[in-house]
């Protein structure tokens, strides 16, 4: 089977419609500018960071977002 991805538009939160998500993860960690760390929540603010946890308990790089629109690809 092929890898897992998610993605996510930036500007309005949504999927990418570029790249199916054939896996959610359980847990999204969002950093905001104020380097406070939000709860296990979906993203709905435009971040500096994101992390994403899949459901093997494995974390994905820290991606620094500095324009918008931004599409990060996550496998």
């Amino acid at each position: 089977k092929g890898p897992r991805y998610i993605a996510v538009n930036f500007r309005d939160n949504a999927n990418s419609p570029l790249i199916k998500v054939r896996k959610v993860p359980c847990y999204i960690i969002v950093y905001f500018r104020n380097n406070t760390i939000s709860p296990f929540i979906k993203v709905r603010k435009a971040p500096r960071y994101i992390a994403v946890y899949f459901r093997d308990n494995t974390i994905s790089p820290f991606f620094k977002i500095r324009k918008v629109p931004c599409y990060v690809a996550v496998n």
